[in-house]
Formats: C-alpha cells, sequence, structure tokens
C-alpha cells in the first residue's frame, strides 16, 4: 500500500490513499521463566481449565474486539455444521478408509476453508487495517471477495487521510503492518487457547495456519503490485533508516529473518491436526503436547512480527498450572535500527469464584520518539511504556448457547503511550465490554 505524497517527505501533507489491494496469497509449505511461573501458579486449583471466546466492543473497534469477535462467530458456524454435518461416513474402525477422506477432504475445501479464509481476509482488512484507520480518525472503506472456491478470496482498504491531514511515517508503518498484525494476535490467542484447554480443535488448527500463513505468504511471495503492505512497509521503514545513514532492508531480509517462526510447534501441531486427524482419522479433537516441569506444562515457541519501530522476533512461553495458564512474551527488535525491547505476561485466574474470575496482565517496553499526526504533526519522545489491565468474566445463572455457558466479559486498564500488539499507539485508558462462551 503506497500513498500518493502531495509534498516530499514521509511527513507531508497526504490527501489520498491509494487503493490498497490485498490478495492472500498462502505460501507452500530458564531459570526466570520457571522462577516466574512457579510465582504466578503457586496456589493451583483441583478445577479444570477453561477458556472464553467473547463478542467484545470498545471505543474504535480494536483489534482485539476483531480478533476475540470473530473467533467466536467462527466457533458457532463450526458448531452449527457439526449439527447438521456427521464427522465420519461410518462408526469409528468401520469407515471406509477412502470414502472418508474424500468425504472430509471436501468438507475442508468446501466449508471449513472459505469459511477460515473469509474471517482471516475480513480480519486482515477491517480490524486490521481498519483499526489503524479508526485509531487515526480516518475514514475507510471495504471490500470482501467471496472466498475461494467461491472467488479469488482477497479483499481491498481504501482509505481516504482527508484534506489538509498530516500524516507522519510512524503511522503508515503502523497502517500497512495493520493486517498481519492483526492475523498475528489471532495466532497468539489461539495458543494461550489451547495451551489452558490442553486441546486442540481441527477447524481452530486450520484458522491457525490461516493467521501464519498471510504474513508468511505476503513476505515469502513475489510483490503483488499497488497497494502491496509489505513493499508500502519497506518504502516507509527504508525512508527512516536512511535519513538515520542506515542501510535499506528488502523484502528478502524481511523474509529470512521471519524464518524464525517455523520454530513453532504450533505450527506443526496445526498441519497435524488438519492432515492427519482430521483428514485421515477423523478425530477433531487432540492433546497439545507440552513439557513437564514437576507438576507444570510449559510450551514455548518463537515468533515474528512487523511493528512501527522495524521486525521484532518475538519468545513466547505458555506455562499451565491446573486452573492456570501464564503466559510471557519477551520481544526484541532485529535488523539494525531502533532497538526496541519488550516483556508482556498476562495470567489466567487471579481470582476464581464460582460465577467470577479476574484475569490480568502487564507490558513493559522501551521505544525510540515517533511522531503522530492529525492537523499538525506531534512529536513524543522515547523511552519507556506499559500497560495494566485486568478482564472480569461474570458467568449467568442458567443461560447457554450450544451448552455451553454465557459469560458477561469486560476489560479495563491503562496504557502508556508507545507500540504494543493491537492497541492504540496513544495512551489512555483501555474498556472493553462484551458476552462470552465458556468452554473447559
Amino acid at each position: 500500500m503506497r500513498p500518493r505524497l502531495t509534498g516530499g517527505s514521509s511527513n507531508a501533507r497526504l490527501s489520498r490513499w491509494a487503493p490498497p489491494t490485498h490478495r492472500l496469497k498462502v505460501a507452500p509449505s530458564s531459570r526466570l521463566v520457571r522462577a516466574a511461573a512457579i510465582l504466578g501458579l503457586v496456589s493451583v486449583g483441583r478445577l479444570a481449565a477453561q477458556s472464553e471466546s467473547a463478542i467484545l466492543i470498545d471505543r474504535r473497534l480494536t483489534m482485539p474486539v476483531g480478533v476475540s469477535s470473530l473467533l467466536l462467530l467462527e466457533s458457532l458456524v463450526w458448531r452449527a455444521e457439526d449439527a447438521v454435518l456427521p464427522r465420519r461416513l461410518g462408526p469409528a474402525g468401520r469407515e471406509n478408509r477412502v470414502l472418508g477422506i474424500g468425504y472430509r477432504a471436501a468438507g475442508l475445501v468446501l466449508l471449513d476453508a472459505p469459511t477460515s479464509l473469509f474471517s482471516s481476509v475480513a480480519l486482515h482488512e477491517i480490524f486490521g487495517h481498519g483499526a489503524r484507520v479508526r485509531e487515526f480518525r480516518w475514514s475507510a472503506s471495504y471490500h470482501l471477495d467471496w472466498p475461494a472456491p467461491y472467488g479469488a478470496g482477497g479483499g481491498v482498504t481504501e482509505t481516504d487521510f482527508g484534506v489538509g491531514t498530516t500524516v507522519t511515517a510512524t503511522e503508515l508503518l503502523a497502517l500497512t503492518a495493520g493486517g498481519m498484525e492483526a492475523d498475528n494476535l489471532t495466532g497468539t490467542a489461539l495458543g494461550r487457547r489451547w495451551a489452558a484447554l490442553n486441546r486442540i480443535t481441527y477447524r481452530e488448527a486450520l484458522r491457525y495456519l490461516f493467521s501464519q500463513a498471510d504474513q508468511f505468504g505476503y513476505l515469502h511471495g513475489s510483490p503483488l503490485g499497488e497497494g502491496d503492505d509489505v513493499e508500502a512497509y519497506l518504502a516507509s521503514l527504508n525512508g527512516i533508516r536512511a535519513a538515520a545513514g542506515q542501510p535499506a532492508l528488502g523484502r528478502s531480509d524481511l523474509a529470512r529473518q521471519s524464518d524464525v517462526g517455523l520454530l513453532n510447534p504450533l505450527l506443526w501441531y496445526s498441519f497435524a491436526s488438519v492432515l492427519s486427524s482430521h483428514l485421515v482419522s477423523g478425530t477433531d479433537t487432540g492433546r497439545i503436547p507440552m513439557l513437564k516441569l514437576g507438576t507444570l506444562r510449559y510450551l514455548p515457541y518463537l515468533r515474528y512480527s512487523l511493528s512501527p519501530f522495524g521486525p521484532e522476533v518475538h519468545s513466547e512461553h505458555l506455562i499451565r498450572g491446573g486452573e492456570r495458564l501464564l503466559s510471557a512474551d519477551l520481544r526484541i527488535g532485529v535488523g539494525g535500527g531502533s532497538r526496541t525491547w519488550g516483556f508482556g505476561a498476562s495470567l489466567s485466574k487471579l481470582i476464581s469464584r464460582p460465577r467470577f474470575e479476574l484475569d490480568g496482565r502487564v507490558s513493559v517496553w522501551h521505544q525510540p520518539g515517533f511522531s503522530l499526526g492529525g492537523r499538525t504533526e506531534r512529536p513524543f519522545k522515547g523511552g519507556m511504556g506499559g500497560l495494566a489491565s485486568v478482564t472480569g468474566r461474570w458467568h449467568t445463572t442458567g443461560a447457554s448457547l450450544f451448552q455451553l455457558p454465557i459469560a458477561v466479559v469486560a476489560e479495563v486498564g491503562y496504557k502508556a503511550r508507545g507500540f504494543l500488539e493491537g492497541e492504540a499507539l496513544g495512551g489512555g485508558a483501555i474498556v472493553r465490554i462484551g458476552m462470552g462462551l465458556i468452554e473447559r
């Protein structure tokens, strides 16, 4: 996605955003951690772990709202499908293997993959790029194709900055990376969900693969022409690097760096769930293998992301103890630009009562200064920043959907100015509310 400038610099006044066309291309295929786990999980109960999906709303329909809401809507579609279509063509062990594989392959191609693809593209456009558009108070229109095999399977976000609006390089970087950022959040959310419930389902695994294919396909694929997210991201990033006397980065550099994401067991668990467990065996649910640390279960993995300050590598750590899940994320900027780092942790069930649970999350980071636009350019100093929030769930009495209890969900907190995946760059209060389903 490349802007049409009316001036001569990355902070020039912009009047129009060139139509950014997105065609999703699926590419071929310590001691400190343990101490944190023990501190966070010392009071481990005997209740079964649980996870919720929720339809949320906040002031500007941010990325976390889109990720959570679309995952819940997808799960409702899948449950409705399961209520109508059998998983196998006969009892386990008595199904004709060839016919069974063909039957499930048809369901994958005609129903499940289109659902996941459409959800991924909608998230990419409306809650990825769109979340940044709403944050910066621009306007946008969206077009979503019918998913393959019923259509082209892509989407378009066209953004109008407004006449006389100053748009900064930081905002352009956040906008162009926003679609991939939203899909990365989906993958993170699903990984935490699987670790909490100790199970992976076939359709969630398929959705995970689409979330990972978005960024991987963009970085390893050929440029898509006008509207290509990666080319637009590099144009803004290399403008900053050139001003700082740093060499330019190319698409191949980002692709090579992103290969660290192949060191992610959740990716391979997802392939196994779709290809082996579902297609061959007709089994849609399986366990998540995790390392044993005494009574705890631990799963580390690496992933890659694009931030407004350049590429970052994340070291993720999922630690389950009884009904609680500790999730920790250490991220470091790579590529020789501005050195950034951040650390975040979330702990489920800080408080657990029969009809109420409270989760918490905190993040800290160190980032360079940046500017935001509007009627004028607004520079902000760099340095340390952070976030703290709690999420409460109140279980309703007797209300359920698909035999799952319904809960009222609310998150409140505060975030300092700076970049954190999914959140606005500006500082301020965090308030999200919604309704969710509780799974055990």
